[in-house]
């Protein structure tokens, strides 16, 4: 198909350049001799104007009927008389009367003379021809537009191009059957020597001319006789040799697959004959033998092999299978490795027989369960330590499926109800003792234990039920275990008993609620500081230095609340202080108010030390009126 395409492309491609060819000539060739014949038609119009113009004017008079038909014709543009000066005497338009001819038209001073000129523009022709004699002499100008031309040119152009593309269909048309019917016998003798290239001898190409074609269409068909003939015979012989191959691949496969699945076990394997020598192995099993491939073990017996030592035991061993025909299943046995190393080993020994079942040999397996002996002793101890860890614990602490079914329980949780384990394992958690008698709590419980199921852990308060009719406060929770995949596999459930942390966390509040009472209500002012930092004080406190906002009080050091004739007395105790020497408890001493007055102060300090840091709860009491009054006194009593 794309041989024909090919040719069809070419011989259209020559047409079409040929056809472009001829219409290029045929639109230059009609619109040459379509504008002449316009141009010397209008030149004639033009011809005879002029002579009627000379005509009127030697009898002085102008031809004004000529004039106002010649305005009426189809290609018409302008007539002007013009003066020898180049300036319009006369129009068709009275706006064109005095303008310079020549300005419009500069080619036409050049070649103006006593015979008739024509000049063209862009859009139009204009004929010029001197008139009359002597100095009077007058020159006659007609325009006339090239729109007939250019519509002539544009028809031309446009009844050539619609020739030429009908001319294209149908040679296009006629191409293709042509050369369809010389190229489709070559197709259907490429299609049918691609299916014999395929194996598809079956084909035949029809015969339908008795011409060159036709001859090879014949021997074409022959050829395929011939080869059809020939491929079944060899067909024949290429599928017995196939199914032999493929019977020998088979068995080759077999064997080694059957080789590849033994030195794949996890087990030592190896097989001998009555004479105990080895008829093959395994590659590990070679390895312990002290050899590097299981060929270099053949034939030997143990005492050739590293096993030496253990040699006289394996061989008694082999001797009492083979005798007795009986198995030797899941033995115990100590071995030696090559490089010294005391291993536990668990074997397998029966009567290897041939396909009547006679016994030929041994066949033996075994593991090393060394590994697993010591992580089972190891399990085994730490399953001790769990439980032991697990039971002993004062927190309740058990292990749930994901769907809620209680699975373990420690020994607090079951001494706390006063049950027995199986009394709550292998049960849905909420219907156990501990969660009985309300069913909020055992709602809140299921919703838990869906949370906690999908990942989540969950904590909670909650009261649970303990011997008879026990009730405790336990912080509860649920936490998910996750496996490697990243999926929750178990739930656990864990239960503190909070009660007597929650009655006493009561008495703290309430203590607390007492102090708060007594630190705000007091009369007298109460501080708390740390050096020189305030860290809390009451309202009575606020009120003695004139204070309405503790946080701004807070911000004041205590330093700058003490007048100047106190302050070397107080640096001086918080040098002793420092020191570690013992100062008066109670004192007296001056201080500035935030509003400027100064007030007579009486303390009591103790210092209370919490953590690694030391603080002083002092008590303020303004002793001012006092001070006052004593000074009175004292100047009456002079």
């Amino acid at each position: 198909m794309k041989f024909f395409w090919k040719i069809y492309s070419a011989v259209f491609i020559c047409f079409v350049l040929i056809v472009t060819a001829m219409s290029v000539f045929i639109i230059k060739s009609q619109i040459a001799n379509a504008t002449e014949s316009m141009i010397n038609q209008q030149k004639t119009v033009g011809s005879i104007m002029i002579d009627e113009l000379e005509k009127g004017y030697l009898v002085d008079k102008m031809p004004f009927q000529s004039l106002k038909s010649l305005t009426e014709h189809k290609s018409f543009g302008f007539w002007w008389l013009v003066k020898p000066s180049g300036e319009v005497y006369l129009a068709d338009d009275i706006k064109s009367i005095g303008i310079r001819a020549f300005t419009c038209f500069p080619q036409a001073s050049r070649s103006l003379g006593d015979n008739a000129i024509s000049i063209t523009g862009n859009n139009e022709i204009v004929f010029i021809q001197k008139f009359g004699y002597g100095s009077n002499k007058m020159s006659f100008w007609l325009g006339f537009t090239t729109k007939d031309i250019q519509l002539a040119k544009n028809k031309i152009i446009s009844t050539t191009i619609t020739f030429a593309f009908v001319s294209l269909a149908v040679l296009g048309l006629m191409i293709y059957f042509v050369i369809n019917h010389l190229i489709m016998p070559i197709r259907k003798l490429t299609v049918a020597a691609g299916k014999i290239g395929s194996g598809q001898f079956d084909c035949e190409v029809d015969k339908q001319s008795n011409d060159e074609i036709g001859l090879l269409a014949d021997a074409f068909n022959k050829m395929i006789a011939d080869l059809k003939q020939t491929t079944t015979s060899i067909d024949n012989l290429n599928r017995e040799i196939s199914d032999r191959n493929k019977a020998e691949e088979k068995i080759n496969t077999s064997q080694k697959l059957l080789h590849r699945i033994i030195n794949l076990l996890p087990l030592r394997v190896f097989w001998k004959d009555k004479n105990l020598k080895f008829l093959g192995c395994n590659e590990i099993f070679a390895k312990d033998a002290g050899e590097n491939r299981p060929e270099d073990l053949i034939g030997k017996d143990d005492f050739q092999t590293s096993l030496k030592e253990q040699a006289k035991n394996y061989q008694d061993e082999d001797k009492s299978v083979i005798t007795s025909g009986k198995s030797m299943l899941y033995i115990e046995e100590r071995q030696i490795t090559p490089k010294g190393d005391k291993i536990l080993l668990k074997t397998n020994k029966v009567p290897l027989t041939d396909l009547q079942g006679n016994i030929i040999g041994i066949l033996g397996t075994y593991e090393d369960i060394t590994d697993r002996k010591q992580a089972e002793d190891a399990l085994g101890k730490s399953e001790k330590r769990f439980r032991a860890i697990f039971n002993s614990t004062f927190q309740f602490t058990g292990l749930m499926t994901l769907d809620g079914t209680l699975v373990e329980a420690n020994q607090s949780a079951i001494d706390y109800a006063g049950l027995k384990l199986e009394d709550v394992i292998n049960r849905p958690f909420w219907e156990t003792h501990w969660w009985k008698g309300n069913k909020e709590r055992v709602q809140k419980l299921k919703e838990s234990i869906r949370l906690a199921a999908s990942g989540e852990f969950v904590r909670y308060e909650v009261e649970l039920h303990g011997t008879g009719d026990t009730m405790d406060i336990f912080d509860f929770s649920i936490k998910p275990v996750f496996g490697p995949d990243g999926k929750v596999t178990f739930l656990v459930p864990e239960g503190r008993n909070i009660t007597e942390h929650k009655k006493a966390e009561k008495l703290l509040l309430e203590s607390e609620e007492r102090y708060r009472i007594l630190f705000e209500s007091s009369i007298e002012g109460i501080g708390l500081s740390k050096g020189n930092q305030v860290i809390n004080a009451n309202p009575a406190l606020l009120e003695i230095f004139g204070y309405d906002n503790l946080e701004e009080f807070l911000k004041v050091p205590l330093l700058e609340h003490v007048a100047p004739e106190s302050r070397s007395f107080i640096d001086d105790n918080q040098r002793k202080m420092q020191r570690g020497e013992s100062i008066d408890n109670r004192f007296e001493y001056r201080i500035i108010r935030k509003d400027g007055q100064t007030r007579d102060l009486e303390i009591l300090i103790k210092h209370i030390q919490i953590g690694n840091d030391t603080y002083a709860q002092s008590t303020f009491r303004d002793i001012t009126e006092r001070k006052q009054s004593e000074i009175k006194l004292l100047e009456i009593n002079r």
